[in-house]
């Protein structure tokens, strides 16, 4: 098995000495078993992501978001897979919408729990070389302390006291 990770952070707050981080893996694992590794059909390009987190309870934390991604077709297909590991997402708001605005209609989804998929069913094929932009309007997650996705972690201030 080779692994091969690239990853950034790409939100870093502080809230009551708490860190909030989201980690977003460009690669995740290759090998010939590997059933985590998304279909070769798409090429996510640019992600424009907003979330916003609920700290009313940190033990029980959420989030809410959105999100649109702009995505390279690498292979005539129906569908769309995406990750989506511990996200609840509202089908209503997923939409795809081609270069000439054109919007395709999402027939269904369907998630695959032990791969970690969202899988967007499409009523028409998306070519190759395709660009397209996926919309997700809604989602919600909980922030939890397991260092995967986006998640919370604790920190002292060396001047201060740790609250607890």
């Amino acid at each position: 098995m080779c692994i091969k990770l690239q990853a950034c952070i790409i939100l870093k707050m502080v809230y009551n000495n708490y860190l909030l981080l989201m980690l977003i893996p460009n690669v995740v694992l290759s090998s010939k078993t590997n059933t985590f590794q998304l279909p070769p059909n798409a090429l996510p390009l640019q992600y424009n992501l907003t979330i916003e987190p609920n700290f009313e309870n940190v033990d029980q934390a959420t989030f809410n978001g959105s999100v649109v991604i702009k995505i390279k077709i690498l292979n005539d297909s129906n569908n769309i897979t995406i990750h989506s590991k511990n996200l609840t997402i509202n089908e209503d708001s997923v939409k795809i919408i081609l270069s000439n605005k054109t919007t395709i209609d999402v027939t269904h989804t369907l998630v695959d729990i032990r791969r970690d998929f969202y899988i967007i069913c499409l009523n028409k094929n998306l070519t190759k070389n395709e660009i397209v932009h996926l919309y997700i309007n809604e989602f919600n997650g909980n922030l939890k302390f397991d260092n995967v996705g986006f998640y919370l972690a604790r920190y002292q201030d060396l001047n201060k006291e740790s609250p607890d």
